[in-house]
This record gives structure tokens, sequence and C-alpha cells, in this order.
């Protein structure tokens, strides 16, 4: 397993996960702090607990209010940004995705 997490942290680490579709499984608020939870199919989950801090600049006020913003059992399509951790589980147990990724999660740029 851990030949497989240090090629899945490397990949991660360099390419990024862009335009990834998902499913909204929880967005939970609790003042300036916001929990995420979502996944692809059922292989892969991502989740993450992100703090914001006042005053915040105009990119993570954006940030703040599409993380705050996402509705729960919708289908989107986002960016995340990996945080450098994931949990590689055994593709044998159905109970847990194959993979979880630590990841902020993120919107879609569009190029002006």
């Amino acid at each position: 397993m851990d030949k497989y997490n240090k090629k899945i942290f490397n990949y991660l680490s360099n390419q990024g996960i862009d335009s990834i579709n998902v499913r909204v499984d929880t967005v939970i608020t609790n003042g300036l702090t916001i929990i995420t939870r979502l996944h692809n199919k059922k292989n892969i989950a991502f989740q993450y607990e992100l703090t914001f801090i006042k005053p915040m600049t105009k990119f993570y006020d954006s940030l703040f209010n599409f993380m705050n913003g996402l509705k729960i059992g919708t289908d989107t399509t986002i960016n995340f940004s990996y945080m450098g951790s994931h949990e590689l589980n055994d593709p044998n147990d159905s109970t847990l995705p194959r993979l979880k990724v630590f990841a902020i999660p993120s919107f879609l740029r569009t190029a002006n």
C-alpha cells in the first residue's frame, strides 16, 4: 500500500484535481468554519474542514460563499485543492471509499 500511497500523493500534488463531477453529501457551517464531504461515484470521496479568518480577501470571501452555498444532494463539477493527505482503503471493503482525499473544494475558474 505504501507504494500506491506515494504514487497517489505525487500525482495529486503535481497534477491537481480539476473539473471533477461530484455529489455533495455534507455541508456544515459553524461560524466561519465549513465542513464539506463530497463523492465521485462510490470509489472516491473528498472532505475538508476549513476555518476562514476575518477580514477576508475578495478571493476567500468568494470561496467561503461558494463552499457555504453547496447544496446537499446536488451534482456539480468543481476543482479541488489537494491538502497533501489522503486515505487509500482496501478495495475489498465495500463500507469505505477506495480513496478518500482531503481537499478544499473550489469553484471553476473561467477564462476572461
